[in-house]
């Protein structure tokens, strides 16, 4: 009888135990994982202001077009249309 209560009152206050430190164990885990995939704060990183829009557009010079993209947007594919 005595086992039984000692099992029950040690998991009611394990439970107690990680209700309580549970936040800053998620915080330390959280960060542990960010350093190890390589993600930094977003804020120092990139200089780009939130909503910011880049517009490519064509421009014509004499007969031809003249295609003008931004150089991080990746691979240009100038695709023809087939009747």
């Amino acid at each position: 009888m005595e086992v039984l209560l000692i099992i029950i009152l040690s998991f009611f206050a394990l439970g107690y135990l990680l209700r309580l430190f549970a936040p800053f164990i998620l915080k330390w885990y959280g960060k542990r994982m960010m350093k190890r995939f390589g993600f930094t704060d977003q804020g120092q990183q990139n200089n780009k202001r939130e909503g910011e829009v880049t517009i490519n557009k064509t421009t014509s010079t004499g007969g031809k077009k003249k295609k003008t993209v931004a150089k991080d947007v990746g691979d240009y594919v100038d695709f023809e249309e087939v009747k």
